[in-house]
């Protein structure tokens, strides 16, 4: 989590100059598929990093288990993409919103979907068949358009995409060509470098963490 304690908060290592008080902390939000009972086991894991956030969002299965809907389980697209929305239309004016994530589950294609419907390249009935494609349910996609507020004045400029090891990430360009893909952390460090976004002056401790505790990992 060096790669996000130093986005949210700049150079870990340096004081904040008067003029970069106001730019930190960036806000960090969580949206995780996971059941909120594991909520105390990511708390306990970032705060021993020393990593805070803004917000965290965990899938609740009850009402799946529920209503023995054990398709629903794995069934991810709705409900991160009602999440992130809902995260981007608290946020008034005009702000930009960086996405990271990877590809065991649907990451790239909700991320994309959200970035051209909040960019104006995707109208909301499109936006509707665009969730349709990812097999969202009838029922689903209803309750989905009468809560759904498309966030005004949003930009999406970077997708960062985590390659992990025995999954895909189809590409098909150009539709696909905002999304990034990236094998560890260290590249996303270099990206978002080159992006201006992260502190030049953290490079150094975060070459060094990564070459003592990762290797060539």
């Amino acid at each position: 989590y060096e790669v996000l304690l130093n986005l949210r908060w700049g150079d870990i290592h340096s004081p904040l100059s008067s003029q970069e008080a106001d730019l930190y902390p960036r806000p960090l939000h969580f949206v995780s598929s996971s059941p909120p009972q594991l909520r105390k086991v990511l708390e306990e894991k970032l705060a021993s990093d020393g990593l805070d956030w803004s917000s965290d969002t965990f899938k609740n299965q009850a009402y799946n288990l529920k209503k023995a809907r054990f398709d629903l389980l794995k069934q991810q697209v709705a409900y991160k993409s009602a999440s992130i929305l809902n995260i981007m239309n608290h946020y008034e004016g005009k702000q930009s919103f960086f996405m990271m994530g990877d590809n065991a589950e649907s990451d790239a294609y909700i991320y994309l979907g959200i970035k051209l419907l909040v960019e104006g390249q995707l109208s909301p009935l499109g936006y509707k068949k665009y969730l349709e494609i990812a097999h969202v349910e009838e029922d689903v996609l209803d309750d989905f358009a009468k809560i759904l507020a498309v966030p005004l004045n949003k930009a999406i400029p970077v997708i960062l995409i985590r390659n992990l090891k025995n999954y895909e990430l189809p590409l098909k360009p150009p539709l696909t060509d905002p999304i990034t893909s990236f094998g560890n952390y260290y590249e996303a460090a270099l990206y978002f470098l080159l992006q201006g976004f992260l502190d030049p002056r953290c490079l150094w401790s975060l070459t060094r963490s990564f070459h003592n505790f990762y290797g060539d990992r």
